[in-house]
């Protein structure tokens, strides 16, 4: 009897921890059901919205397909006369850049919409005081021949040369004497190559200029109006440059040219300035206020007189 009262104890046991583990696992397999109905309500709404994105892409590929041309006869500095503002897309409808484009223009490439109508990607250089960089797209119709240029560099025979290189020289020539070390900073009347490097800086885009040589490209022919050179190892052909005696630098071309003692060339030139003919000048940046035995070049400029004013 007393064996049977055990047996019947241990086999009630087996029936509870039965009925427990059925229990738990009647809770889990309702757990596992109800996040498998949340899982899949989940990949439901993603395909929903992968559905949606799919639907926009088309609609937008559709709105604005392009192709671009495989042969490019619109090509270099052109003017743009429209009044359309440039656009992110070559359409109508699309996103406009910037407003009120009255400049020259250089045409990147050309492209035809699913509309039929020939646009063109373009860079704009801004006039100051903003001068930055501007792409996107113009009409086709709206973009005529380049104004002309300000000064006719090609006719120009400026006597001066500073390492080989002088005004009207094209800018393959620049590269060729100066090497492909440079930075190109982009601005009105084309921005220029910049030799001497930079450093960061919180102003001036993220960045600061060092000393160096700065070479000015025009940007409708491609050819050098000025050149400022503020390191040593630029020379004149005369063998004068940052770092030589300014007096002695003045008194050889005081003979050549006409020096700026009393304002002869313009007022806004300094004293140690020089007429080059065509309009240009050349002018010595000294250590000193005044020129004297002492004095040393820091800066050789050559440009154009008109650019002192404007």
């Amino acid at each position: 009897m007393g064996n049977n009262k055990y047996l019947i104890i241990l086999i009630l046991i087996l029936i509870a921890i039965l009925a427990f583990l059925y229990k738990n696992n009647s809770e889990d397999a309702e757990k596992i059901a109800e996040l498998s109905k949340e899982l899949q309500s989940v990949r439901q709404e993603l395909d929903d919205k992968k559905s949606l994105v799919d639907e926009q892409k088309k609609n937008y590929i559709d709105t604005y397909y392009y192709e671009e041309h495989e042969v490019q006869t619109l090509v270099g500095l052109k003017s743009y006369s429209g009044e359309m503002p440039l656009k992110m897309f070559p359409y109508s409808d699309a996103e406009s850049i910037a407003e009120g484009i009255k400049t020259n223009v250089d045409i990147i490439t050309v492209v035809t919409n699913n509309k039929g109508e020939d646009w063109a990607l373009v860079e704009v250089i801004e006039p100051s005081p903003s001068r930055k960089n501007t792409y996107g797209y113009i009409k086709v119709e709206y973009i005529d021949e380049a104004k002309e240029s300000s000064y006719p560099y090609s006719s120009f025979e400026i006597p001066i040369s500073i390492k080989g290189l002088t005004i009207g020289d094209i800018s393959e020539k620049v590269i060729s004497l100066y090497g492909r070390d440079y930075i190109k900073l982009n601005g009105f009347d084309g921005g220029f190559l910049h030799y001497g490097g930079a450093v960061s800086s919180k102003v001036s885009n993220g960045y600061s200029l060092l000393p160096g040589v700065d070479v000015f490209i025009d940007r409708q022919n491609k050819k050098v109006w000025g050149l400022r050179v503020e390191v040593e190892g630029y020379n004149t052909q005369d063998g004068y440059g940052v770092g030589s005696n300014a007096l002695e630098a003045c008194n050889y071309y005081k003979q050549l040219f006409t020096m700026n003692n009393e304002n002869e060339i313009d007022k806004a030139l300094k004293e140690t300035s020089f007429d080059l003919g065509n309009g240009y000048f050349m002018e010595f940046a000294l250590n000193t206020d005044k020129l004297n035995a002492n004095s040393i070049i820091t800066r050789i400029s050559i440009l154009p007189i008109s650019s002192l004013y404007g």
